[in-house]
């Protein structure tokens, strides 16, 4: 799991009341309507899906809630003489998915 993933866990635990339960978060409080329904998958938990799908249903992205753990990467991943590409193999690997290993060279 990657470090932006790691953190908003630990988020969505610590102000969602989000609970570990196997490869999902769940019961956690939905940002729109408040209900304890609210659930995200554990590896990857970017999206954050209200169970209340008559209801609610609000898909809500979690850089809408967490925008701060998404900037600024030129300035959490600095390029240095070892790796002069840290900043965007940073947002690569972070943001989207991707292996920058792949592409080196």
């Amino acid at each position: 799991m990657s470090r932006t993933a790691d953190a908003i866990s630990l988020r969505l635990v610590e102000q969602y009341n989000f609970t570990h339960n196997g490869e999902w978060l769940n019961g956690g409080t939905c940002p729109r309507c408040s209900r304890n329904e609210a659930y995200a998958r554990a590896e990857k938990p970017y999206v954050i899906f209200c169970s209340r799908s008559n209801k609610c249903g609000e898909t809500t992205r979690a850089r809408e809630l967490f925008p701060d753990l998404f900037e600024n990467y030129n300035k959490r991943y600095k390029p240095s003489r070892s790796n002069l590409t840290a900043t965007a193999d940073a947002y690569l690997s972070i943001e989207r998915g991707f292996d920058p290993a792949t592409i080196k060279g």
